[in-house]
């Protein structure tokens, strides 16, 4: 999408300072942009190196990955931490003896790449693990409007005699949704879970898990509404899809707790406290 360069216009030869009168910039940066994009980001650290010896320039680059970033993800954080990288890959240049050593900082480049993550599609069945929890309802469907089920599974709900997961209670509802879903591509992606957010007043939660089935936040709503909805989307390495979460902290108490008291759960980060004016402090 673009590169934000800072220039080294003050001639500062101490590379660990430069990264640090950066950080505030940087930060800045992506989180403007991540108000309207999920992005990637990398860092590129741009230096000249001489060797004293022969009085040979050479330019060289030291980079990060590209790090997705959401609108949930501790962005001063990820800033510190990619510096840090940037800082050990400089140390270990030095380390390899090749008798170079720094003689002028260029600049350092912030690179932005807009990220489409992966969109919920046709029916998929969940870890038995999960599914043992009896509080994810995972619709039936053989179309790509799971994330549209879901929703109005959370609306209408089902009792379970009833089987919530059958497609045919929700199929007479599905034009309740129409006015806000215009403009809406289904598979419907996490820019748009945002866009359909803003239309319909309805604020919605994103949930996926890992490999070791622990359920962790993906997607979290700037403000939580009257109506609210927490999803949990699963993926494998051709296809992906929404279900409805009925009960988030039955979801995941086994991995934060092995208490039985009640706990409330901060549906941001999946902190637990043991009092509501402890969870409102924390919040």
């Amino acid at each position: 999408m673009l590169t934000y360069i800072i220039q080294n216009k003050r001639g500062i030869k101490d590379s660990k300072r430069f990264l640090k009168i950066c950080r505030k910039s940087i930060t800045r940066e992506i989180a403007q942009l991540v108000d309207e994009h999920n992005i990637k980001a990398n860092l590129v650290f741009g230096a000249e190196y001489t060797k004293p010896t022969s009085g040979v320039i050479q330019k060289m680059n030291f980079k990060t990955k590209n790090t997705v970033i959401l609108p949930t993800t501790d962005i001063r954080v990820y800033v510190i931490t990619a510096m840090k990288k940037l800082f050990v890959e400089m140390e270990e240049f030095y380390a390899k003896g090749s008798g170079w050593t720094l003689h002028k900082i260029i600049h350092l480049e912030l690179r932005i790449n807009r990220y489409v993550p992966l969109r919920g599609s046709s029916y998929m069945e969940l870890p038995k693990k999960i599914s043992a929890k009896k509080t994810v309802v995972n619709i039936m469907n053989n179309d790509q409007k799971c994330f549209v089920w879901s929703i109005l599974a959370a609306l209408h709900p089902v009792d379970r005699q009833s089987k919530p997961e059958r497609i045919h209670h929700y199929q007479p509802l599905k034009y309740d949704l129409d006015v806000h879903l215009d403009g809406i591509t289904f598979l419907v992606s996490l820019d748009h879970v945002k866009l359909f957010e803003k239309r319909s007043g309805i604020s919605i939660n994103v949930y996926s898990y890992d490999e070791k089935l622990v359920v962790y936040p993906f997607y979290i709503t700037r403000e939580e509404k009257d109506t609210h909805v927490d999803l949990l989307y699963i993926r494998d390495q051709t296809n992906s899809h929404y279900c409805l979460i009925k009960d988030l902290s039955r979801l995941v108490r086994s991995q934060i707790t092995k208490h039985t008291t009640k706990t409330w759960l901060c549906k941001c980060c999946l902190m637990h406290y043991g009092t509501e004016d402890l969870l409102n402090k924390h919040k």
